[in-house]
């Protein structure tokens, strides 16, 4: 029942998640001043990582002494674990390479005009014709603005929180189970 319930899980997971990337693949036009659609599938990605760990969890409970076998405990450990933090990312590894191309190409054409800028300015200063120069200043902020605006733009396409909280149950679950392990060992020596 277990093991049925576990292999129907990964495959819808597999499903979903595959649905994700294609529908990531396909969308026409990323815009990195509205990040949220590019941040829509990660809740998605997060939920199914997290059912992954909280099966695993739920595994351990119903069944404590599956750390006495470490073929079962090793693998929770090894492949469930590392599976979940896969399931999360994997799918929006191409959005990713999208939003990283999309920010490339920005951060180009604000250095191609910074250039210009530049050019234009000393250009001018050197012919003596300094009327105007004053306007480029303004220009050549709100260009490295824009630049330096550009090189804050995450590239991977969740929300900071989504990640913290998918590593914190990976990891605060890891931690607890440790700690248990450690009382248990003071507690019978």
């Amino acid at each position: 029942m277990n093991s049925s319930a576990i292999l129907l899980m990964g495959y819808l997971g597999i499903r979903e998640l595959a649905v994700v990337d294609r529908l990531h693949r396909e969308a026409p036009h990323i815009n990195l001043y509205d990040r949220r659609p590019l941040f829509a599938f990660s809740r998605l990605t997060s939920t199914i990582a997290g059912l992954v760990i909280a099966l695993s969890y739920a595994f351990y409970l119903a069944f404590p002494t599956v750390t006495s076998n470490p073929v079962a405990f090793g693998f929770i450990l090894a492949v469930n674990l590392p599976l979940s933090l896969a399931a999360f990312a994997l799918p929006l590894y191409g959005m990713h390479r999208r939003i990283a191309d999309e920010k490339d190409r920005l951060l180009a054409d604000a250095s191609l005009r910074l250039q210009a800028t530049t050019h234009t300015i000393h250009e001018r200063m050197e012919a003596g014709r300094l009327k105007g120069v004053e306007h480029l200043n303004v220009v050549m902020s709100a260009l490295l603005n824009e630049e330096r605006y550009l090189r804050t733009i995450p590239t991977w396409p969740w929300d900071p929180g989504t990640l913290t909280g998918l590593l914190t149950a990976v990891f605060l679950s890891l931690i607890l189970f440790a700690a248990q392990r450690l009382i248990e060992t003071l507690l019978l020596n």
